[in-house]
């Protein structure tokens, strides 16, 4: 019910008036946030609690259709613009509300964070200026939210369809978008149509059994400063409870960790995963999570989720670096499903095993407009992965962008597998032949074909100065001089696959006389 149009219109002022009424009854719960670094410059729009309703709006075919209720707070130093009308320049200055679900789970010994559903977006209308997230500065009119207020849409609201616009429409980054909505507009449908839609089976215990799920929702405002809109996605934890009428209940568990974009919950869920950040210069931000598994018998699995936040640009290209010599196998993608009309094409991204690289690229089948080709879009994750021969270690991932613009593509570093470093030659290297070629190999291999002075980082039969130079220019990224098997010196005999402080000192004790491995 977030547009002025004739279905209800009769009852739009009354029922303003009792939102802000019934808010404003509500006693105050002090929610404490802060934006991080301090109070924002300007309006600065949360997501203060996820829940604690969700709404099961029925099940068609193998399908589910939720809503939840969110609670925004303006955490910022100006009053946030919330103006609800369908005609004139200033109709589009409200926030759009986007729902997620996604589920963590374990598969084969190991954790995948995945999506599995998405809404689209409810047009914010009438701020209730209430007091859930401090002392309110109440304003006299609903266009308006004011400073630390709070603004609660219950989950009806957040999936009355009529009210729901097109993802595809708005920029999350400068939140700008057309409104009156174009693709659909005010139209309703069937129990999933527009509305968090998520197959039936991905919420059904027992057929993922010690799963977590967990909502999401993400605020885009259109009156931030760029600066503030990297906080305005929250998520909490959501219990599966009985099935009903086709459906499963959900319910909201523990608190809503504000300010967080759901993906950054693995590393809390499961301490072997990590998240990092990758920022569009200018523009928006990316959050890739990954996760190595050891699974026994010289294999691992390695495990990729990105997740865009606000990137406009979008992302059409995943890069992996992993030798050629390496065996890599189950090869594997996963992403979320459009729906309700949304223009853009559903084609999964293939991964490839090849010139050095594993790499997914946006396919582009006939018939598809360039621009509605599947990209990773604002607040969707999409999850690569597969298995391989050799164990993890440093190495930068590549993020190409979707739309055209400088940079072309960002650089992530994360764990990838360990390659063969170039020039090792594990085949004709004394004491390899026949072997399978592996760096731990390759190492043993310098090891008996050449004298291994502790320290000799070039290879000239004594450590002097040059050699400190080598390691010193490892340590900064240049192997121009010396490569990084013979400056990676530390832990003896086979380094830790980083060129660090360890190794820098590691040399300098070989050039005060210092003894070491590989004999």
């Amino acid at each position: 019910m977030a547009h002025r149009t004739g279905w209800r219109k009769g009852n739009m002022q009354q029922m303003n008036r009792t939102r802000r009424m019934l808010a404003l009854g509500i006693g105050m719960v002090v929610f404490g946030a802060v934006a991080p670094g301090g109070q924002a410059a300007g309006p600065d729009v949360i997501v203060s609690t996820v829940g604690g309703a969700f709404s099961e709006n029925g099940a068609v075919g193998t399908l589910s259709g939720y809503s939840m209720e969110t609670t925004s707070c303006n955490i910022g130093t100006l009053r946030a613009i919330w103006i609800e009308c369908t005609g004139g320049s200033q109709c589009n200055q409200h926030p759009v509300i986007a729902q997620n679900l996604y589920r963590l789970r374990t598969v084969a010994g190991s954790t995948r964070f995945e999506q599995l559903g998405m809404s689209w977006v409810k047009h914010g209308f009438c701020a209730a200026d209430s007091t859930l997230c401090g002392n309110c500065a109440s304003e006299p009119s609903c266009d308006w939210l004011g400073l630390q207020c709070s603004d609660t849409y219950s989950s009806f609201l957040n999936g009355s369809q009529p009210g729901l616009g097109p993802r595809s429409e708005i920029n999350a980054y400068t939140g700008v978008f057309a409104y009156p909505y174009v693709l659909n507009w005010n139209l309703a449908g069937n129990a999933t149509y527009k509305r968090l839609q998520v197959a039936t089976a991905d919420v059904d215990p027992a057929q993922n059994v010690g799963a977590t799920w967990l909502g999401e929702s993400h605020y885009v405002t259109t009156d931030e400063s760029p600066a503030e809109r990297f906080n305005n996605a929250s998520w909490r934890q959501v219990t599966v409870g009985s099935f009903n009428g086709g459906i499963w209940n959900l319910s909201f568990s523990g608190s809503t960790h504000a300010q967080q974009a759901a993906i950054e919950a693995w590393p809390t869920l499961d301490p072997d995963a990590k998240v990092t950040d990758a920022y569009v210069s200018g523009e928006g931000r990316f959050i890739l999570g990954y996760k190595v598994t050891d699974l026994g018998g010289g294999v691992w699995h390695y495990e990729y989720a990105l997740y865009n936040m606000n990137s406009d640009r979008a992302a059409s290209m995943f890069r992996v670096p992993v030798g050629d010599g390496l065996a890599v196998s189950n090869v594997e993608f996963h992403d979320v499903n459009y729906h309700s009309g949304e223009p853009y094409d559903g084609t999964d991204w293939g991964g490839v095993h090849a010139a050095g690289n594993v790499t997914w690229i946006t396919p582009s089948p006939g018939g598809v407009a360039a621009a509605n080709r599947n990209a990773l879009r604002w607040s969707t994750m999409y999850n690569f992965r597969f298995d391989c021969n050799a164990p993890p270690i440093a190495g930068d991932v590549t993020i190409g962008l979707f739309k055209a613009g400088t940079p072309a593509s960002l650089t992530v570093s994360v764990k990838v597998p360990e390659s063969i470093p170039p020039g090792c030659d594990c085949i004709n290297d004394g004491g390899c032949d026949g072997g399978i070629c592996t760096m731990q190999r390759c190492i043993d291999c310098l090891c008996a074909s050449q004298p291994n002075i502790y320290g000799d980082a070039n290879h000239d039969g004594t450590v002097d100065i040059f050699d400190i130079e080598c390691v010193l220019g490892a340590f900064a990224g240049d192997y121009s001089k010396c490569d990084l098997l013979s400056t990676d010196i530390i832990p003896c005999p086979s380094g830790d696959g980083f060129v660090d402080v360890f190794d820098i000192l590691g040399d300098l004790d070989a050039f005060a006389g210092s003894t070491g491995c590989c004999p």
